[in-house]
This record gives structure tokens, C-alpha cells and sequence, in this order.
């Protein structure tokens, strides 16, 4: 503790009135001097105090201190093991989509060699699909153009040959008529009333019986030559 500013006084004092009077005697100046130690003990107890309480605010603070950079290193420690266990998920992480992105682009280059594979291959198919149905229908026109021709050329052979046998029938059928008329006036012409008898019962007996089968009743075509006929004419 700082002396008191009485004591001071008092010790001026005392020095005045020994300046100014007798001076002290060995009692005054034992007590004077006892006086003075007491004080400088006084002092140097509250000032060890002082000091004590520093150390010890000191040592807490240092403990603290301690405890502060125990707790800091073993953050950083955390951190660091933290960053370096990231660091690594990070980078395997990295060259596993790296390696997957590559993957994937060589898959996406193998599907667009196929899709342009294909489309070519499609391509193609279509130009041949429309050569080949050129070509068949180039060959139905052609096979049509035959057809027609060819049923032209069928018409015209037989109606020519429908037209030979109508000719051949009427001739036969004008030969067969005409028999009978011979036959009678050659009897008559040749020899007796008996031989043209014969003559007029063979005529009637050809012209009241059953029909040639070259011709039909009427003297016309047979119905089958009728029927090529018809076919002649629609064709």
C-alpha cells in the first residue's frame, strides 16, 4: 500500500522542528526509524499481494492459454484430417466420373456409328425397294402390253378360224341339202316311175328325220360354234 500522506507530514514536520529546533535524540530516532520499517513492511506485504494475485491471474490465464491452443490444434488437427479425407473422396470421386464420362462417350460414339450404320443400310433398302418396283412394274406393263397383244393376236386367229368353220358348215349343210334333189331328178332322168319313187320317200324320209349333226334344224351354226363366236366378239 502507498504511506499514508499524514505520516509525511508528520515526518516533515518532526524533520522541521528538528531543522529548526534540537535535534533527536537515539529514542526519537529509534522510533522515527521503527516507524519507517513498519511502513516499508506495510508496503511490501500489500505490494507482494499484488504480486501474488498477478502470478496467480497469470497462471489462470496461461492455463486458459493452454486449453485454448490444446483446443485450437485439435480443430486444426479435425480440420486438416476432414480437408485430407474430402480431398481424397474428392479426387476418387473425380476419376470415377471421369472414367464414367468417358464410358459414356464412347457408348454415345458406338450408338451414333450404329444410328448412321443404319440409316444408310435404310437408305439403301429403300433405293432397292423402289429399283425393284420399277422393275416390276416396268415388267407388269411389259407382260399387260403382251397380254393385250398376244389376246389381240388370239382374237384375230379365231375369228378367222370361227369364220373358216362357219364357211366349211355352210357348205356342208348346202352339200347335204342338195343330195336328196340330186339323187331324185337323176331317177327320173335315168330310168322309171319306181326308181323316183324311191328317190321322193328317200328325200322325205331326210327331210322329216332327225337333223345332221354338222348343222342345227334351222340350216345355222352349232351352238358351240355360237359360243366361240361370242367369245371372238368380246375379245
Amino acid at each position: 500500500m502507498p504511506p499514508k500522506k499524514g505520516g509525511k507530514k508528520k515526518k516533515e514536520e518532526a524533520s522541521g522542528g528538528d531543522e529548526a529546533g534540537a535535534p533527536l535524540t537515539a529514542e526519537e530516532s529509534a522510533k522515527m526509524y521503527a516507524a519507517s520499517c513498519t511502513s516499508l513492511q506495510m508496503q511490501l506485504a500489500d505490494r507482494t499481494e499484488t504480486m501474488n494475485a498477478a502470478k496467480e491471474e497469470q497462471r489462470v490465464l496461461e492455463q486458459r492459454c493452454a486449453k485454448i491452443s490444446d483446443e485450437l490444434e485439435a480443430e486444426q488437427k479435425t480440420a486438416f484430417d476432414i480437408t485430407r479425407d474430402m480431398t481424397r473422396q474428392y479426387k476418387g470421386m473425380q476419376e470415377q466420373l471421369i472414367d464414367r464420362i468417358e464410358a459414356l462417350s464412347h457408348t454415345v460414339q458406338e450408338l451414333q456409328d450404329k444410328l448412321e450404320e443404319a440409316t444408310a443400310q435404310h437408305d439403301a433398302t429403300l433405293r432397292e425397294k423402289d429399283r425393284v418396283i420399277q422393275l416390276k412394274d416396268d415388267e407388269i406393263a411389259d407382260m399387260k402390253a403382251r397380254m393385250e397383244d398376244m389376246a389381240a393376236e388370239f382374237g384375230g386367229m379365231l375369228k378367222e378360224t370361227l369364220d373358216k368353220m362357219r364357211e366349211r358348215i355352210e357348205i356342208s349343210s348346202s352339200t347335204i341339202d342338195m343330195e336328196p334333189v340330186a339323187l331324185g331328178g337323176a331317177a327320173l332322168a335315168g330310168g322309171g316311175p319306181a326308181l323316183a319313187t324311191a328317190a321322193a320317200k328317200g328325200a322325205g324320209s331326210s327331210v322329216t328325220g332327225p337333223p345332221p349333226r354338222t348343222s342345227s334344224s334351222a340350216g345355222g351354226p352349232l351352238p358351240a360354234v355360237g359360243a366361240a363366236e361370242s367369245v371372238a366378239a368380246k375379245i
